[in-house]
């Protein structure tokens, strides 16, 4: 444990995670060059930051219990916490743009399962 409670693997793992999802995402939007919406190098950056802050999210999410089953509490939890946090990418843009909740909840899955596998809360190791 770290500072305050912190698993700091834990925190190290998803925030690594996150950036690299929002590069991914980033670079997911650029592909895909939707003509309706103009792509500013601000609103990348937006993207990016918010899935950091997913990472970030449930980096520290570590003792969060929506069910007793480890892998299903993960795969749960990183998909919940993963939308919530990709809601405002289709409100503050106005942009119908659902594909990135969807991705969001991917992401939010495959950060906390990994997380989970590689750094356990000392609750479950």
């Amino acid at each position: 444990m770290g500072i305050i409670g912190i698993n700091s693997k834990r925190m190290i793992i998803t925030l690594t995670l996150g950036a690299l999802a929002g590069v991914t995402c980033a670079i997911g939007t650029l592909i895909g060059n939707n003509p309706i919406f103009q792509i500013s190098l601000m609103y990348l950056i937006y993207l990016w930051y918010n899935r950091l802050m997913l990472g970030f999210v449930l980096g520290i999410a570590d003792n969060v219990r929506i069910i007793n089953h480890d892998l299903g509490n993960s795969i749960i939890r990183g998909a919940l916490i993963g939308a919530i946090l990709s809601i405002i990418l289709v409100i503050v843009p106005g942009l119908a743009a659902y594909s990135f909740i969807l991705a969001g909840v991917v992401f939010g899955i495959i950060i906390d399962l990994v997380a989970t596998k590689l750094a356990p809360s000392e609750s479950n190791a």
